[in-house]
């Protein structure tokens, strides 16, 4: 919650019970390099994590996004194992499981799997998986949540270059 729906900079970040208003309203950007930022929706600042502390009980408030580390956040899963790309439709063919992390088209070369060449994926209950139809994480991108038998039904179908798994 931003304190008293402020749309200062600098507002602070707080605990509060929910209460539907749009100073508890956050969306999530991705900003590369498995990074992202938080956005509250009320007033298009991000959260800032005040003076770079690093220590416990660092303060967060809100602030004009600066790309700055202090900035950007990772979401972790630590229940999700990972997500396993497969060749065909209904899980056929070659079969590669991506732990969590940042698979460009090389590093997907790298563990068997061929670009532009998977038609099926499984992501377990608590893990994310991030499509992109380019190698560096650009063009056409696609968020899963759930297992997909059939990725033609989604225009996604052989069409994966890069991937993202939390």
């Amino acid at each position: 919650d931003v304190a008293a729906a402020s749309t200062a900079d600098g507002a602070n970040v707080q605990l509060w019970t929910c209460n539907g208003t749009a100073a508890q309203s956050f969306r999530i950007e991705d900003v590369g390099g498995g990074f992202v930022r938080v956005v509250n929706t009320n007033s298009g600042r991000a959260l800032d994590v005040a003076g770079w502390s690093t220590s416990d009980g660092g303060n967060v408030q809100q602030y004009g996004y600066n790309a700055q580390a202090n900035q950007q956040w990772r979401l972790e899963n630590p229940s999700c194992s990972g997500a396993v790309v497969y060749q065909h439709t209904n899980y056929g063919g070659y079969a590669v499981t991506l732990p969590l992390g940042d698979y460009s088209v090389a590093a997907l070369a790298s563990r068997g799997v061929r670009n532009d060449d998977a038609s099926s994926l499984r992501v377990p209950a608590g893990c994310t998986a991030f499509l992109y139809e380019h190698g560096d994480y650009t063009g056409a991108s696609s968020l899963r949540g759930s297992d997909d038998s059939n990725l033609v039904n989604s225009g996604w179908n052989d069409r994966l270059s890069s991937i993202r798994v939390r």
